[in-house]
């Protein structure tokens, strides 16, 4: 089993940071930097939204690679999923880019 603490602080840190304006790349960088490299696991998810109903792995993939999200965005309104979570793991394209940030950018696995 993984970190789980370190996720709920990290899923907290971020949304809220998202929710007030002021999350930049940047800034989303400096934020993960302690939780680089650890074993920082999705159990510790408390299932957290932004304003705009995003998860920590669309706010994390929308912040770093606009561009990318955006088409993956495109690809998700083309779909019956209801739940873009769900749609995230099950769609390659959309979870090849959360696991280069999550795994390769910041080594977390």
């Amino acid at each position: 089993m993984g970190w789980n603490q370190g996720y709920t602080e990290l899923e907290a840190a971020v949304i809220t940071a998202y929710d007030t304006g002021i999350l930049t790349p940047k800034i989303l960088n400096k934020i993960v930097e302690p939780y680089k490299g650890t074993d920082c696991d999705y159990g510790g998810s408390q299932s957290l939204k932004t304003k705009d109903g995003l998860s920590l792995e669309h706010v994390i993939c929308k912040v770093l690679y606009p561009k990318e999200f955006n088409e993956i965005l495109e690809e998700f309104k083309d779909t019956d999923e209801d739940d873009f979570h769900e749609y995230m793991y099950a769609n390659d394209k959309a979870y090849a880019l959360y696991y280069k940030v999550w795994h390769k950018d910041w080594g977390m696995w």
